[in-house]
């Protein structure tokens, strides 16, 4: 079994883990009648503060939550059942019977019997 203390005074750290460790061997050895409890190794005061490396965690982050994103993307594309253009049909085999052309607003054609009327 192994304990984890954390504060921000070393200190007290090793001297928490040190006292749960005794404590829990002497109850151990009252509960169970096992009298070969022992500790492997005290708790010892760190001499340099655990540094975390935040720029790892900051990658995985963001690995994590673009793999995340792209899933939901194509979960979302692959329950979409609409109809979007004409080559969605033909995939199914279902025949088009007419289409609505694509309006883009600024490309109107002129048809050649519009006569200018600001004569």
């Amino acid at each position: 079994m192994e304990i984890k203390v954390q504060d921000e005074n070393p200190e007290a750290c090793a001297v928490i883990a040190n006292m749960i460790s005794e404590v829990f061997t002497r109850e151990v050895e009252k509960i169970t009648k096992i009298d070969n409890v022992q500790i492997i190794d005290k708790a010892v005061i760190p001499v340099e503060p655990i540094r975390t490396n935040k720029l790892f965690f900051v990658f995985v982050a963001f690995a994590g939550g673009l793999m995340t994103s792209v899933g939901i993307v194509f979960f979302l594309q692959y329950i979409n059942y609409k109809i979007r253009n004409t080559e969605d049909l033909k995939v199914i085999d279902i025949p088009v019977l007419g289409s609505i052309p694509e309006f883009i607003p600024g490309r109107e054609k002129k048809s050649p019997f519009q006569f200018n009327n600001n004569l």
